[in-house]
């Protein structure tokens, strides 16, 4: 199997006319202004996994800091999905996801809870994007608008999601339902495999703003660190 992860300018591009946001929720074509420092984030944040409620953010962020770190980008669904949404099968696909995470870097975007403990063992930093359920609604909605009459470029072709789809409620309802539903479940997997790993743990508009801005100097809350293990005494006790 060969992956590819090139992608075109357009691709690249994210628009944000649609936003009911003052400004774009994730900042656009971004530059640092320090390379030396992103030279020794690129040797600390090798392969990084990204994961979160749909309409999140995840495919945007790997885009974007795959842009500024000049790391190869891995959309998930790009690559379970088949023309007519037509899944891979279970055997095929964790094959599959096993071969992606053999490489040296990486940003890999996508749930998939299921094949969630091969990409937390092989990451060396964890993204863990947990913004208010109501955001993520209203950013899968806005995206079918975005994407109505042009493909996704963090989905495979010959998949589209109509403005109109008779499964768009239930859709929303699981984005409503994830923080009670697989929220828990991934933070059991974020701690049972992330003890040692960079965690990244972004709870707003804001701190992925902030994060882009500074990755090498970005610091979780409780007492300014990114070490799970650590985050989670602190913020229990």
């Amino acid at each position: 199997m060969t992956i590819q992860w090139q992608y075109s300018p357009a691709q690249m591009q994210v628009t944000s006319a649609l936003s009911p946001f003052p400004t774009p929720y994730y900042l656009k074509e971004r530059r640092f202004d320090h390379p030396k420092t992103i030279a020794n984030v690129i040797t600390e944040m090798k392969r990084i996994v990204i994961i979160g409620s749909s309409g999140s953010g995840k495919s945007t962020l790997a885009r974007q800091l795959g842009h500024s770190l000049k790391l190869p980008v891995i959309h998930l669904d790009k690559h379970f999905w088949h023309p007519g949404w037509v899944g891979t099968p279970h055997d095929i696909w964790e094959a599959k996801v096993r071969e992606m995470v053999s490489g040296e870097q990486w940003i890999i975007d996508g749930n998939y809870r299921g094949t969630l403990d091969i990409r937390l063992r092989a990451a060396d930093t964890v993204i863990f994007l947990d913004l208010p359920r109501w955001v993520c609604a209203w950013r899968a909605t806005k995206r079918r608008v975005q994407y109505a009459n042009t493909p996704r470029p963090d989905i495979a072709e010959g998949c589209r999601e109509p403005v109109l789809d008779p499964t768009l409620p239930r859709f929303l309802h699981r984005i409503l339902d994830y923080p009670d539903r697989a929220r828990p479940d991934v933070l059991q997997k974020i701690e049972d495999w992330a003890v040692d790993k960079r965690f990244i743990w972004l709870k707003s508009t804001t701190d992925v703003n902030r994060f882009l801005a500074r990755p090498y100097q970005w610091t979780n809350n409780a007492g300014h660190t990114n070490n799970w293990q650590e985050y989670i005494a602190r913020i229990d006790g």
